[in-house]
């Protein structure tokens, strides 16, 4: 009999060890539904401005309302996922990412898109979160980077999906037609993970954790760090996205269509380097060092982009790609390390937050910067120095 019941163990460990696949999978695909959704709008913003009568400005907040409820609700968010679990949770937010998508594409005044566009927010922040947080209780220390790297490449893959096939869609059935596809992924999506996803792998055993330890947990120096340096690191990002298009089109003399697709290649790039990385830093051991060198090499990359002309541009905006590809999957499993595991929550949520703050401020921020020195140089030399303030705040870091 013991010997049964030891071999029972065994079996169950190695069925737990097998489906963590399953759920990190169903982990990217969640993810990636809501991303598709989320940037449709931008290859249509123009058709909408017209239908709907509306500015730049205004049609910029169709954007930026996605991204207001995880402002308000990330650390709320961490708290409710660490305290219930996922699986229902990210069924329902799912549903809710399907539901903003029909309302916006059923929608026949700008207020109806934008509150579609609201409801979509509100589901993405649990979304997020949950499958981000679920992913160190099932695997582990060592394996975190891959499993982060897998995990991160939802982003840039979405993202080109998003601006291939809404256009596309688009022009064939209407600008309507790719919230209607966002719309019958989320339910489908929502239904799959409803059916494999789990929330607690056999091989966890932990209670759930008390008010005293998340009060510990936030409190934490090493969370505050992680969730500033990957602020600072989104603001590089998300500005380098938005404005890499107009700085070549106006300052490299470059088309809009050729500057765009010349822009894309910075998350074609990360694609391939973010599990790369992931993969490494659990050989090595040396995540910290890695995302060190990752911010330098992103600062200099930025920086050098504004001199070179031709094939060397596209090479040098590749290497931007390949630079930055050091920080995301290596963040996510930093901050993995620094929290208990019932409370990774939490410490995504923390993440959620800095990264959705650095969306609302950037646009903005490097545009003003634009407008005001009339110069690539000097603008790409801002964005590279958030790469270096990133990087001076996590060499204060005591992770490794």
């Amino acid at each position: 009999m013991p010997k049964r019941n030891v071999m029972a163990s065994e079996g169950e460990v190695t069925s737990a060890s097998r489906y963590k696949w399953v759920v990190l999978f169903a982990a990217l695909l969640s993810c990636d539904t809501y991303y598709f959704a989320f940037q449709s709008l931008p290859p249509l913003i123009n058709e909408i401005q017209s239908v709907f009568a509306i500015d730049h400005a205004t049609a910029g907040l169709l954007m930026s309302i996605v991204v207001v409820p995880g402002v308000i609700m990330a650390l709320p968010t961490g708290m409710i996922v660490s305290k219930y679990g996922f699986r229902r949770i990210g069924f329902l937010a799912l549903l809710s990412v399907a539901l903003g998508s029909l309302i916006t594409a059923l929608s026949t005044t700008f207020l109806w898109a934008l509150f579609g566009r609201f409801i979509m927010g509100f589901g993405s922040c649990f979304i997020t979160i949950g499958t981000a947080s679920i992913i160190p209780l099932w695997f582990q220390k060592k394996e975190f980077g891959l499993a982060m790297g897998i995990y991160s490449i939802g982003v840039p893959i979405s993202t080109i999906a998003a601006f291939t096939i809404s256009p596309i869609l688009g022009q064939i059935f209407g600008w309507r037609s790719p919230f209607f596809v966002g719309a019958i992924a989320g339910v489908m999506v929502a239904v799959f993970f409803g059916l494999v996803f789990k929330d607690v792998p056999l091989r966890h055993e932990e209670k759930r954790t008390d008010l005293s330890t998340t009060w510990k947990t936030l409190k934490s120096k090493e969370v505050w760090k992680i969730g500033l340096m990957w602020m600072l690191f989104s603001i590089v990002s998300s500005g380098f996205v938005t404005w890499a298009p107009s700085l070549l089109s106006t300052f490299k003399g470059i088309s809009v269509v050729y500057a765009s697709v010349l822009s894309s290649m910075y998350m074609v790039s990360k694609i391939f380097f973010i599990p790369f990385y992931g993969w490494a830093s659990d050989r090595l051991g040396k995540r910290k060092t890695i995302v060190i060198a990752g911010l330098f090499a992103t600062a200099l990359s930025i920086c050098v982009l504004s001199f070179l002309e031709g094939t060397g541009l596209t090479i040098g905006i590749l290497v931007v790609g390949a630079s930055a590809g050091a920080i995301p999957a290596l963040t996510f499993a930093l901050m993995a390390q620094a929290v208990p595991p019932r409370q990774t929550g939490i410490g995504f949520g923390m993440m959620s937050f800095s990264n959705r703050i650095a969306t609302i401020i950037a646009a903005p921020l490097i545009g003003f910067i634009i407008q005001t020195t009339q110069s690539m140089t000097l603008t790409l030399m801002f964005i590279a120095s958030f790469a270096l303030m990133s990087l001076a705040v996590t060499l204060t870091s005591r992770a490794t």
